[in-house]
């Protein structure tokens, strides 16, 4: 489908193509994002305005890759609420 990362970069394109949709400048991108050519940046924009249905399909591929990882690490942790009063708790033990 699409190349992952931007010429010689380890920034990804989904990366580029959200800063843009959030409103940020080529110029911010690049700034953000200090490995890629304002050239790039601008190849990518161009790229998605002229294929928006192709690559809107790619970053909601993206995303429900991205979420469906972040489940199986979440069900794969212990359960974190209350962590920190539980840590502050033992350590308030050990103080006494």
């Amino acid at each position: 489908m699409y190349k992952r990362q931007i010429r010689n970069t380890r920034v990804h394109l989904y990366l580029v193509i959200r800063a843009f949709l959030r409103g940020e400048t080529p110029e911010s991108i690049v700034q953000m994002y200090t490995t890629l050519a304002l050239g790039d940046v601008y190849a990518v924009i161009a790229h998605y305005l002229e294929h928006q249905v192709a690559v809107d399909a790619y970053l909601a591929q993206v995303t429900a890759e991205s979420e469906k990882i972040r489940q199986q690490i979440e069900d794969a942790q212990p359960q974190m609420v209350g962590i920190r009063e539980r840590l502050l708790h033992r350590l308030a033990e050990k103080r006494d």
